[in-house]
């Protein structure tokens, strides 16, 4: 395909479509406000903090549940009931919130 049916097609060529681009991405991130070291370090603290404190609550929730299923698994009997009412409760619940967006 020759260059002019591609300028006809797409108007600017591949290349100065590419040079606008970068020029402009440039001009775009010389007007970006870049936090300070010392906001970048305390954002960076209180995600790591979050982090660690969501990986702690879904480990204790996992050792509730393994601890649990362990229990319904060994033929405990009072585990093998809560866990019938839990499902119950669940299914019970799920109808009626089905039911409300009716």
């Amino acid at each position: 395909m020759s260059k002019t049916a591609v300028r006809a097609r797409g108007g600017e060529g591949l290349v100065a479509r590419l040079k606008a681009y970068i020029k402009e991405t440039r001009a775009e991130i010389g007007r970006v406000t870049w936090p300070t070291r010392e906001q970048a370090l305390r954002l960076t603290g209180i995600v790591l903090a979050v982090t660690a404190a969501l990986a702690a609550f879904l480990a204790l929730i996992d050792y509730v549940f393994a601890w649990f299923i362990a229990r319904v698994m060994g033929y405990d009997v009072i585990a093998m009931i809560v866990a019938a009412l839990l499902a119950i409760g669940a299914v019970v619940w799920w109808v009626l919130s089905r039911r409300h967006r009716s």
